[in-house]
């Protein structure tokens, strides 16, 4: 048979124990608590860090991007000038090639008119 808080009978001593114990298992978790939360300060001082340096890795990255970017822009506005020029100059050689053809045609036909056997 269990009794009741009301019929057990304790000394001072015995209730002094109790308290006691009890204070001491309180203090032993607030303890554990504080060492806890200290772990997790570190830890958000850790991940603090790491955004930041991740930040600051991000901010590299961007800045190298619109550098490349740059660099980019102004390699393509070189290159219509070269483009342009290397198209006058396929533009001449054509006209070259077409006037070779016409001279030599005139002169097959010049060599034909006179019956000179062409040298191989």
């Amino acid at each position: 048979m269990i009794m009741r808080s009301k019929k057990v009978s304790v000394t001072q001593e015995m209730l002094y124990e109790v308290r006691d114990e009890l204070k001491s298992h309180i203090l032993s978790h607030e303890s554990r608590f504080n060492s806890i939360d200290k772990n997790f300060e570190s830890l958000k001082a850790q991940i603090e860090a790491a955004v930041s340096k991740l930040s600051s890795d991000i901010q590299k990255v961007q800045a190298e991007v619109h550098r490349n970017s740059l660099l980019a822009e102004e390699q393509n506005s070189r290159n219509i000038y070269v483009m342009d020029q290397y198209e006058l100059v396929n533009i001449r050689s054509e006209k070259l090639e077409k006037r070779i053809d016409t001279y030599e045609n005139d002169l097959l036909a010049l060599v034909k008119a006179r019956k000179i056997e062409p040298k191989a």
